[in-house]
């Protein structure tokens, strides 16, 4: 009965997690789309999603600090449960930068030389959280790879909007400049969490706490 309990309460964790990342992409899906077309009511439900996301992360490590007290997993277990707690940290970053994302168009667009490389770095940091999360629900670290991969082209992508800017200089430069960072942020995050799956399913990979 102890052992049910325990997978069920593991369960429910990993679909808080889950949910919980797959609302980061939506929030970042949106908040890059403002970035093009700004619109006040949908950066408002953008930034409130960022801060409901905290509130989601505290519950997820509050359950993990229960499960801990009450259930004392071991081996496999426990590396999952530490990675609920690791990965909802990351995700909650994730969200945070939407809100960032938002804050920023929603007082200055960036130049539109600059677009479509920031829309190309959402979609590319957006599909690299989807794999992250898809692969962490499956504990498969298949896609371990892409993600390093992705965050390479997030960086050189981020420092193409840098030298574009510099070449370009202007009073409206900051935002592409912070969305940038932000994005090649996510790619990080999504990363981390990659390495978080590997460790739950081959016991090592360095604790990361570092966002």
């Amino acid at each position: 009965m102890a052992r049910e309990s325990l997978q069920e309460a593991l369960d429910e964790l990993e679909a808080a997690v889950v949910a919980a990342g797959e609302n980061a992409v939506s929030l970042l899906e949106r908040a890059v789309a403002l970035l093009e077309e700004p619109d006040d009511a949908a950066a408002h439900e953008v930034i409130s999603g960022a801060n409901a996301a905290q509130n989601t992360h505290e519950d997820i490590e509050a359950d993990v600090e229960q499960l801990m007290a009450l259930q004392a997993p071991v081996a496999r277990d426990l590396r999952l449960a530490l990675a609920f707690a690791l990965v909802a940290y990351h995700v909650e970053r994730v969200a945070a930068n939407a809100g960032r994302i938002a804050r920023l168009a929603s007082t200055s667009l960036p130049p539109p030389a600059t677009r479509p490389q920031l829309e190309e770095m959402g979609s590319e940091a957006c599909s690299a959280m989807r794999a992250a999360v898809a692969g962490f629900a499956s504990t498969s670290a298949a896609h371990n790879l892409d993600l390093e991969a992705a965050v390479l082209r997030l960086q050189e992508a981020e420092q193409a909007v840098v030298e574009q800017i510099a070449a370009h200089p202007g009073a409206d430069t900051g935002t592409a400049l912070l969305a940038a960072r932000y994005l090649t942020r996510v790619g990080e995050h999504a990363s981390a969490i990659g390495r978080r799956t590997a460790a739950v399913e081959f016991g090592r990979a360095p604790v990361d706490f570092n966002p």
